[in-house]
């Protein structure tokens, strides 16, 4: 038997009026000392008490009482006690008995039972003392049996065993249980709350129930010639994340759609799985544009364009010498210009027109007089003795034109111009008119001198 079991000797002043030989004292003496080197009897100093535990049977009405065990129980009985008073702890083993008892500081103590019965928990209590020294101090701990607490899996296809938890005790979490085609969501109690395993505690005999969600397969088709994009298993209710997406030569991937004639898309961001499914990939065609600049024209790189999508206009133009550039054109006679607002549908090249400068250059004609300085004379009345007129031509293909008198701007203009000069606006004396083109950033211009004087 465990040493916390000794029997303790209890002596009390019994008044008599016989007096005790001298042998019998002195046997007494020796008894007493005997018990003590033995380690039989262990008195306590004077700081320190005694502390009787009596285990008895539940308080709680319908639970069954688990103390007295019957003998033969009894003898095969383990308790665990735990004695806490801070920052002294005592953890005490003892094998059959309802009492145990200690030898501990005077103070407030925490005091916690647990019986096995083997490797099973056989029952389990908790109470409090504030323990007086030079007393007996005697503590009933109220003893419950333990509550079973199962787990119910549906239909998983693995069981989980149940779990004996002493009143007031936690749940240890058990390994995931598994089901075909299923996801585990976890434990949940008989009010559909999720269980908590750090922080609930166990009150009654419990079931924690197995939540499951769905998996779904979502197949993806590429079609014929597609990259293959492998199937996913997705919970239900959740999204679908492709790693990328797919390729196909000559085609542009233009989303995922629910049904092969391409209906309805679908949302990858938003759409939710509530069913096993196929994915469809949509092409869009790509065309290739070909930009052709003729002999001597600096290269312009080629654009892919999905089908319906515009090209871009390559920037900057292209550039040749002696040339200037006047648009891209359908055809090679640059007759059809084409406009980068139209969708491409086919495979195609666009050609660049070219404007030679000398031909572009800007032109004074003045019916049958050159552009060398001219003398016009007026009489005193103001009237210009001049028969012809001045006309001004500027080929287009300029970015801006622009028109001075005197050096002075008179308007700006991105339209080809052709002007007639009024010479009668002009006053006595030297004047001078120039035209500018400007064309990528680079001026050209041409200019006319006249002289208006009095007639003699």
């Amino acid at each position: 038997m465990n040493n916390l079991y000794k029997p303790f000797i209890y002596i009390r002043n019994i008044q008599t009026k016989k007096t005790i030989p001298g042998k019998k004292i002195l046997f007494l003496m020796i008894f007493l000392a005997a018990l003590i080197l033995s380690g039989c009897f262990t008195p306590w100093k004077e700081d320190k008490t005694k502390i009787t535990i009596i285990l008895s049977g539940s308080a709680n009405p319908g639970r069954a009482a688990v103390y007295p065990p019957d003998d033969a129980t009894l003898s095969q009985l383990e308790h665990i006690v735990d004695l806490s008073n801070p920052p002294e702890t005592i953890t005490l083993r003892a094998e059959g008995g309802k009492d145990i008892e200690a030898v501990v500081s005077p103070g407030f103590w925490n005091i916690s039972v647990n019986t096995f019965l083997g490797e099973n928990l056989y029952a389990s209590g908790s109470a409090t003392a504030d323990l007086q020294t030079g007393q007996n101090n005697v503590v009933a701990v109220v003893m419950y049996p333990p509550y079973t607490v199962t787990f119910d899996v549906g239909e998983g296809d693995s069981e989980v065993p149940a779990q004996i938890v002493k009143r007031g005790g936690k749940v240890p979490k058990p390994a995931n249980p598994k089901r075909t085609k299923h996801v585990f969501v976890g434990w949940y109690s008989d009010d559909d709350t999720a269980w908590n395993f750090t922080t609930g505690t166990v009150t009654k005999n419990m079931t924690l129930y197995a939540k499951w969600n769905e998996l779904f397969t979502v197949t993806f088709d590429t079609g014929d010639d597609g990259s293959n994009v492998p199937e996913q298993i997705v919970e239900n209710g959740k999204t679908i994340e492709p790693e990328k997406n797919p390729e196909r030569v000559k085609y542009a991937f233009a989303g995922w759609y629910r049904e092969p004639e391409y209906t309805n898309v679908w949302n990858i961001d938003t759409d939710t799985v509530s069913e096993d499914m196929t994915l469809y990939a949509k092409w869009n065609e790509l065309f290739t544009v070909t930009f052709n600049t003729g002999v001597g024209g600096s290269a312009v790189e080629k654009q892919i364009v999905e089908d319906g999508y515009t090209a871009e206009k390559p920037q900057p133009n292209p550039t040749r010498p002696g040339y200037l550039f006047d648009g891209w054109y359908q055809d090679a006679g640059c007759n059809d210009i084409w406009n980068f607002a139209t969708p491409v549908t086919e495979d195609f090249t666009l050609y660049a027109k070219w404007l030679e400068l000398s031909s572009a250059k800007i032109t004074v004609e003045f019916n049958r007089i050159g552009d060398e300085t001219i003398d016009l004379t007026r009489d005193k009345d103001g009237v210009i003795y001049f028969e012809n007129t001045l006309t001004v031509t500027v080929t287009g293909g300029y970015d801006s034109y622009q028109w001075y008198v005197d050096g002075s701007l008179q308007y700006e203009t991105s339209d080809s111009i052709t002007i007639t000069i009024n010479w009668g606006s002009f006053n006595i004396g030297p004047h001078f008119l120039m035209a500018v083109v400007i064309k990528d950033d680079v001026p050209y211009s041409k200019g006319l001198k006249f002289n208006v004087a009095y007639k003699e």
